[in-house]
């Protein structure tokens, strides 16, 4: 069912920010064992030295003046500062020395960030602990967040592409399928017409029924013809051709056919109450109206759900607007749905039958002409679809 969207993106978030950070992770620890690895360059760097130095001297440095020296050749860069060092020689210790770190190290001792290395010099080993800078451990969290964004990101839009890809593939798809179906469709609507227009011994209110229900047929298969012929980037989502229409005859003319349509389910009814006779005019297209309020009456006999009774079309005029309530007493709507439904493709109560387009499409158009869609209910209690139009001035 549809309501499980809302707990999908949820998973869906949790997992890309599960996502981010153990990316984060891996890089950062990526970043501390370089840290560590130049650091464990720089001290057998610093020993050669040393052991270079004594070489040309021709003497032997003592303890106190290599560990002297070794500190300054470790310290010259300014990322590190030696937190301890020893030296022993033939297993014994010969010289222990600790060091207070100033406020640029503190928080890699903190956080236990203490490169150890132990570097052989010429006649003893010399072991050493060491601090990392703050603005080291700055870089190294700028560096691998900054690397994670955009791992994140270029993720992020080849997935945006290839979903794009798959879209328009889709959209190519479907256009091919619309195409095919809106112009198969005419061959035997032109035969029903046909026969229609010559069919002798049935009422002629019937005729005029079966004649509506073709030319919306037709209409569907143009409009569906229609936008298979253009790009979706070319087209307004909702823009079809409007006009000064009376209201009162598209609604009657509809509910005449939706009598028809459902006469074999004596159990449902669909009464008007309209306490006025005079025509009302709007702005709108006939044929997209009239699909508006057939599907919203499909919607309300299928919210039955079998029940026997009537379904509701009250017509309220005021001033400058006119009002339109659709009322059922099928199985109502949890307020969890009703919240959504009209503003997403949601369906609620059709089972597999039911996709959420109708009510969907109905709420972009009303909303296109100027007009609002409103829907409340109760579970167990029924549904109404409140519809509202600006009144158009008569010419």
């Amino acid at each position: 069912m549809n309501s499980t969207r809302p707990a999908l993106r949820g998973k869906n978030l949790l997992f890309l920010v599960l996502l981010i950070l153990l990316i984060w992770g891996l890089i950062l620890a990526f970043l501390i064992r370089k840290e560590s690895s130049h650091f464990k360059t720089l001290s057998a760097q610093s020993g050669q030295l040393l052991r270079t130095q004594e070489g040309s001297q021709g003497v032997t440095i003592g303890y106190h003046g290599a560990s002297s020296l070794f500190i300054k050749l470790m310290e010259a860069g300014g990322r590190y500062q030696i937190a301890d060092i020893g030296i022993s020689a033939h297993g014994e210790p010969h010289l222990e020395r600790t060091f207070p770190l100033g406020s640029q190290f503190r928080i890699s001792e903190r956080i236990g960030f203490n490169p150890r290395v132990k570097t052989q010099l010429t006649n003893a080993d010399l072991y050493v602990t060491g601090a990392v800078s703050i603005h080291v451990l700055v870089e190294m969290l700028l560096v691998s967040l900054g690397s994670t964004l955009f791992i994140v990101g270029l993720g992020g839009l080849i997935h945006w592409f290839n979903r794009n890809q798959l879209l328009l593939a889709t959209a190519r798809s479907r256009e091919q399928i619309a195409k095919q179906v809106a112009h198969d469709i005419r061959s035997p609507l032109s035969a029903i017409n046909l026969i229609a227009g010559q069919m002798n011994g049935v009422q002629q209110q019937q005729k005029e029924l079966l004649l509506t229900a073709v030319g919306r047929i037709n209409d569907i298969a143009t409009d569906l013809l229609n936008k298979s012929r253009h790009r979706p980037a070319e087209t307004p989502a909702v823009n079809p051709r409007r006009e000064q229409i009376q209201f009162e005859s598209v609604l009657m003319s509809l509910l005449d056919e939706k009598r028809a349509e459902y006469s074999n389910h004596p159990d449902i009814s669909f009464v008007l109450d309209m306490p006025y006779t005079e025509p009302t005019l709007i702005v709108a297209s006939r044929k997209e109206l009239s699909r508006v309020l057939s599907n919203l009456l499909n919607n309300a006999v299928e919210a039955m759900q079998g029940k026997a009774d009537c379904i509701t079309v009250s017509v309220r005029r005021h001033a400058r607007s006119l009002e339109v309530n659709i009322v059922d007493k099928g199985c109502g709507i949890p307020d969890t749905v009703l919240e959504r439904l009209g503003k997403e493709e949601l369906s609620f109560g059709k089972g597999r039958s039911g996709n959420g387009i109708g009510l969907f499409n109905a709420r972009r158009y009303v909303e296109s002409v100027g007009g609002s869609l409103t829907i409340t209910s109760r579970v167990n209690r029924g549904t109404m679809v409140c519809l509202c139009f600006r009144r158009a001035l008569a010419s």
